[in-house]
């Protein structure tokens, strides 16, 4: 490869990530704009939670989501040992925490309050968190 070749790949490189900087800054902007239209959804969710609305192909609506995380300071370990004692099908030694969730929210479809319904000795470990969040599909799915 020549000089001049190996100079116009370094500006090709430069070039994409500079394009790859400039997407991520838009991006970011995207998602910041996104979660204020959702905060100004939430009131028009609130008072009628199972409303759908088609715009432009996307259906949109409200979810509820649930995810699990170990508390500040609590070992994984004894994590898994409580949570093996609870549900041993889900718990191997380097459990996910995405497993974890996925677990609550299957919990919550069959009507139990995953957090209300955790022992204590699980508990001690895990914080769930729920949140609503607003979400489009496009109608062809």
């Amino acid at each position: 490869m020549s000089d001049m070749d190996s100079i116009e790949v370094f500006k090709v490189f430069v070039d994409l990530t500079d394009q790859k900087a400039e997407l991520k800054a838009r991006l970011h902007t995207i998602e910041e704009e996104l979660g204020r239209q959702k905060e100004l959804m939430f009131p028009i969710f609130e008072e009628n939670p199972n409303m759908r609305m088609t715009v432009a192909g996307r259906t949109v609506f409200l979810t509820h989501r649930y995810a699990a995380k170990l508390r500040e300071g609590a070992e994984r370990s004894s994590a898994a040992d409580a949570l093996a004692a609870w549900i041993p099908e889900l718990v191997r030694y380097d459990f996910n925490l995405n497993s974890v969730s996925a677990f609550m929210r299957e919990r919550l479809g069959d009507g139990i309050d995953p957090a209300a319904s955790m022992p204590e000795d699980v508990a001690e470990f895990f914080e769930i968190k729920d949140w609503f969040d607003v979400q489009a599909m496009s109608v062809s799915e």
